[in-house]
């Protein structure tokens, strides 16, 4: 449907997914559930394919503004939550810690960096490059992030043994405050 109306793919899909928990969220849900069975595969390829198109050369030459980019993100998501935190809705817990579980963003950001590099091809695959490089590190550095805003918000436990009481390190979600 989207090559017949020559819409982007992704950007169908995205619309098809919004509207379906917005106004079918019954049907979200199946929907949800079915993708759910095949995600591990899709996921693996998907990143493998992205990875593939990654230009080390040009990574070489914009590591330094991957650092800046990254920064700025997770500033900008710390003080935009905490002048969300303004709003009576917000706790102040999430005001404070949120913006740690907001790091990692991959998958859709994947497929609109991939459509910018065909859209521009000038400079798309600098921007592929430096997108790929963020998102990588998001990816690393995203669930340490949401890790520690849920121990700061109180909502995990630690058990030191798991259930056949060999060593391990079972994280528990309790709550739902953050």
């Amino acid at each position: 449907m989207a090559r017949v109306a020559q819409l982007e793919t992704i950007l169908v899909a995205l619309a098809a997914g919004l509207y379906l928990a917005s106004f079918s969220p019954v049907e979200g849900e199946r929907v949800r559930h079915e993708l759910k069975r095949g995600w591990p595969s899709v996921y693996i390829l998907f990143f493998v394919l992205a990875g593939a198109g990654l230009r080390l050369s040009a990574l070489a030459e914009l590591w330094p503004w991957v650092l800046l980019l990254v920064g700025l993100r997770a500033t900008s998501l710390r003080y935009g939550l905490r002048w969300a935190g303004r709003h009576p809705s917000v706790t102040p817990l999430l005001a404070r810690e949120g913006w740690l579980g907001l790091v990692p963003q991959a998958g859709s950001a994947l497929g609109l960096v991939q459509v910018a590099r065909r859209a521009f091809p000038e400079w798309g695959v600098s921007l592929e490059t430096l997108a790929l490089a963020m998102i990588g590190v998001h990816e690393v550095v995203g669930p340490i992030c949401f890790r520690q805003a849920l121990g700061r918000a109180g909502e995990i436990t630690e058990d030191i043994a798991d259930a056949e009481g060999s060593p391990g390190g079972t994280v528990v979600a309790l709550g739902g405050r953050l």
